[in-house]
């Protein structure tokens, strides 16, 4: 199960707000200051961000907690986000060139990968599948 650890920013009714750091490995090696991945994600790199979960812990502000994610959550959400929308490139790709030429299948790709996110962006929004796929508080860290 990834785990990582966050600490309570504030709770607001039965939802607790936790605080954590975006850790990447990039920007730690000896070859930083040549390497273009650093500079491509430097916005990314140890960014805070504000995560809502429940937690049935007696927690307040400032304490630190242990985050989980389990591992088929993980998987879900992956298939949800990546992989439906290349099947859904391919799929309309494929019936694109079926019907028509080149340019129908690559128009047909574009749309379908368009429509598949569209969806993923639709599903996301929900708040009971926003609740599925976001970590749950393990453990308080004393």
């Amino acid at each position: 199960m990834p785990q990582e650890t966050a600490e309570v920013a504030y709770i607001e009714g039965e939802h607790t707000f936790l605080k954590t750091v975006s850790k990447m490995s990039c920007g730690n090696c000896s070859s930083k200051a040549s390497c273009g991945s650093v500079k491509l994600f430097k916005s990314a790199i140890d960014k805070e961000y504000i995560i809502k979960v429940k937690s049935n812990l007696d927690l307040k502000a400032g304490d630190s907690v242990q985050l989980g994610l389990a591992p088929s959550k993980l998987i879900q959400g992956t298939l949800l986000v990546y992989i439906f929308p290349i099947l859904s490139l391919f799929l309309f790709a494929a019936l694109g060139k079926l019907w028509g030429g080149e340019g129908l299948s690559i128009l047909s790709g574009l749309s379908g990968l368009f429509i598949a996110l569209l969806l993923v962006k639709k599903f996301i929004a929900k708040e009971t599948i926003t609740e599925r796929f976001s970590p749950k508080v393990i453990a308080k860290i004393d």
